[in-house]
């Protein structure tokens, strides 16, 4: 069978996110690991009040995105030990969006940049224990030991969403965690998840959201809900159910590029 290889833009999977947000519930966003992406622009957009709390420990990273970041930022990676203990942090030479704490098994990092590091619990303090908190996360495996160094703000009920990258598996990374041990987790600690979007079926990876248990879905969020159960349903093994999605994820990239099309169409004809 032939790979699926379009997508939708990564922004475009960014405002899918948005329409989770309960701005009822959540007034505070942690992005742990903010990266060289875009979410925090895209929540900000919809959501002019929710304040914005942040961490990235890459220092290139760092010196781009404190002139821009909407909020604090910290230069800290999130560990299991924090204490503002120093860790191990891998740059990945050829993607450096996969660098993380934990290192590839195939030796394609370079060599390890020594980074103080805090737990989430510590980070949430920094943060003035905010109230109606979003988790989004994204550390390349290490998001299990990071949620477990901030079980006392998991336990807290402050947390009401999450957004995770997790993987069924990892591809070199032995070490990294998988998506069942993070679902257990988050479990015993009231969290459901609710959706799973944004399917590359080559790296087993995609992103998935977690509610407390006295969270509601906006209206449209339960229907992108239904749409993806119903897809879900369509199939019997858990390959099938990867391209299964995958292909959900296409249709929707491929609405978003008509979308796109409207939407030229629509200012030109204005303009003329």
């Amino acid at each position: 069978m032939k790979r699926i290889s379009a997508k939708a833009s990564p922004t475009f999977y960014e405002y899918m996110f948005c329409e989770f947000i309960n701005p009822k519930l959540v007034s505070s966003v942690y992005d742990i690991g903010v990266g060289p992406k875009s979410e925090y622009d895209t929540i900000k957009s919809k959501f002019k009040n929710i304040s914005f709390f942040g961490t990235e420990p890459n220092p290139d990273f760092f010196k781009v995105l404190r002139e821009k970041f909407p909020g604090q930022l910290l230069d800290y990676a999130i560990s299991e030990t924090g204490g503002e203990s120093l860790v191990d942090f891998h740059l990945h030479p050829e993607n450096i969006m996969a660098s993380g704490i934990i290192p590839y098994d195939n030796g394609k990092d370079a060599s390890p940049t020594r980074i103080k590091s805090i737990t989430l619990d510590e980070f949430d303090s920094r943060c003035g224990a905010q109230e109606g908190v979003l988790i989004w996360m994204d550390i390349e495996g290490y998001e299990l030991k990071a949620l477990k160094s901030g079980s006392a703000l998991l336990a807290s009920g402050r947390v009401q969403l999450l957004n995770l990258e997790v993987r069924s598996k990892w591809n070199g990374k032995d070490a990294g965690c998988t998506e069942m041990e993070i679902d257990e987790f988050l479990s015993m600690h009231g969290y459901t998840k609710v959706f799973s979007y944004n399917h590359y079926r080559s790296s087993h990876h995609h992103d998935s959201i977690y509610v407390s248990a006295n969270y509601k879905l906006p209206p449209f969020a339960e229907t992108l809900k239904a749409v993806y159960d119903q897809a879900r349903d369509l199939v019997a093994t858990n390959t099938e159910e990867d391209l299964t999605l995958a292909l959900v994820d296409l249709n929707i990239s491929r609405m978003e590029a008509a979308d796109k099309v409207s939407f030229l169409r629509d200012k030109i004809s204005k303009q003329s």
